[in-house]
């Protein structure tokens, strides 16, 4: 017999004939027993059952697709190795679905297994072009188990504290609950909420507050500005937010201001197209360590360090700056851009960054130096906050974590949450996978899900999640860039205010 989370294809029963099967023979079902059987066959719809079904709805839907772009009179996928092998391949490459490949051939083997129980999926054909078509697509192939808002919630409440415990355990706390949260709301990648290449920069992230009429029903905004993302490198883009969810009360202005207030910033207040702007001054003294650094200065640069005065602002980190300027210099695996120390940071102007660039100065390395803008989310070092950004390999313990242990408790306290998807592998087996890109899903399918409501476009839910920024026109990409801060926010932080 099948087991409780797996449905035949095709299996979902309607009302009606729920109702006929509770009613006796010669009866017609009463208006009380549909609405009954209405409503048993909704709350089916929300198990782990239905996603299955679901699922093995839109692989037959796809072969059909996939038949007609054929020239139809071929043989389905689910029957013959060599149409499993094109399917394949124009699922990946033409289909318009590769982020859903891996969970398209998983309800392809479910349906196999139960119509012909040929084994098809299994062949060694099928199994080396899968694997290659997902090397080739890359993340996009790795379907992740979608966020919900009962399990953002619990990230946000109970879990994401206890994996941020140490030391330094607020600043760590508060620069992940940002990213957790620019994820959700705003739907950046983490690599664009972090890291050393395309991390956002902390004065390009604004509370954004209307001064007129204009935009006045959305409220608190919150503007990010990405000069480099991750698929469109050089070009960037802007996305937007609303301060505070409405749905789940996603509060995103708080979690910056009290990140801003972890990490010692002064904030300035300027205005922009009619809107008040606050956001942190924040800059970094950055020293260039890559092949353009002859050594011999890198060694003045490393011997100098060992000598500062006890009272030079950037005596407390000397030796992680040493450590770390010795690492990025030696590194074979990173770039040259990325090959940089931030040896101190503060607002514009400061002592301290003044002090910073004068000692650099003074040992004639003024001319691979330059003050920049700093990091939103910064490393620490063991208990001391650096003006590094934060590697995005060092947030996997958090989040993610983070993540996997509120879906623990949401088992343990035996409630039920309507938009939890797990996936299944082809012998029925529950497939759990949380990763960063679990937020961005989520907040996806929240704003196509609710665009009627929102008023959101396709391309506003392409803008703001940054997909096919490749293959978009340029015009378009021109068009979104050249808007006026109004009129981007009446577009693009809509977008996701329903989460």
């Amino acid at each position: 017999g099948l087991s409780k989370y797996q449905v035949e294809p095709g299996q979902l029963v309607c009302a009606m004939c729920r109702a006929e099967a509770m009613t006796p023979d010669g009866y017609s079902p009463t208006d009380l027993v549909l609405r009954r059987a209405a409503r048993t066959m909704l709350a089916e719809l929300g198990t782990r059952a239905s996603s299955t079904s679901k699922n093995h709805a839109e692989f037959t839907r796809l072969e059909e697709v996939w038949a007609v772009s054929m020239g139809g009179d071929v043989i389905l996928p689910r029957y013959s190795v060599e149409s499993m092998l094109e399917f394949i391949t124009w699922l990946a490459k033409d289909s318009g679905r590769a982020r859903s490949f891996e969970t398209i051939l998983r309800a392809a083997g479910g349906v196999i297994a139960k119509t012909t129980a040929s084994g098809l999926m299994s062949d060694p054909r099928v199994k080396a072009l899968r694997a290659r078509m997902a090397d080739l697509i890359g993340d996009l192939a790795q379907p992740c188990t979608h966020t919900t808002r009962k399990l953002a919630r619990l990230v946000l409440d109970e879990t994401l504290q206890t994996c941020c415990a140490g030391a330094k355990a607020e600043a760590v706390y508060s620069s992940h609950r940002v990213i957790f949260l620019l994820e959700v709301m705003m739907g950046l990648r983490l690599g664009e909420a972090t890291g050393r290449q395309h991390g956002v920069a902390a004065c390009d992230v604004w509370i954004v507050n209307p001064l007129s009429e204009r935009c006045a029903e959305m409220g608190t905004t919150i503007a990010a500005h990405l000069e480099s993302t991750k698929t469109a490198q050089g070009r960037g883009r802007w996305a937007h937010c609303v301060g505070k969810s409405l749905t789940s009360e996603f509060d995103l202005e708080s979690a910056l201001r009290d990140l801003w207030r972890v990490q010692g910033h002064s904030t300035e207040t300027v205005t922009v197209d009619g809107f008040q702007v606050e956001r942190p001054d924040y800059s970094v003294v950055q020293l260039r360590v890559g092949a353009s650094l002859p050594d011999s200065a890198f060694d003045t640069f490393v011997k100098a360090l060992g000598k500062l005065p006890r009272d030079h602002p950037l005596q407390p980190a000397a030796k992680y700056l040493g450590r770390t300027a010795t690492q990025k210099r030696r590194a074979v695996s990173i770039e040259e851009g990325d090959r940089y120390v931030n040896l101190v940071g503060s607002a514009k102007g400061s002592a301290r960054i003044h002090a910073a660039s004068e000692w650099l100065a003074g040992l004639g390395l003024a001319r691979y130096a330059a003050v920049v803008k700093g990091p939103l989310i910064r490393a620490t070092d063991g208990g001391r906050l650096t003006d590094t950004p934060l590697e995005t390999g060092s947030s996997y313990s958090h989040s993610t974590k983070a993540l996997k242990l509120a879906y623990e408790l949401l088992r343990g306290r035996g409630e039920e949450d309507l938009e939890l998807a797990v996936e299944e592998d082809e012998s029925g087996k529950l497939v759990l996978k949380f990763a960063h890109h679990s937020n961005r899903r989520f907040s996806d399918k929240v704003a196509r899900d609710t665009s009627d409501v929102t008023g959101a476009t396709i391309i506003d839910i392409d803008c703001i999640f940054g997909w096919n920024e490749q293959e978009r026109e340029r015009s378009m990409q021109q068009h979104y860039a050249g808007l006026d801060l109004a009129s981007r926010i009446e577009r693009l932080a809509r977008v996701t205010m329903m989460v």
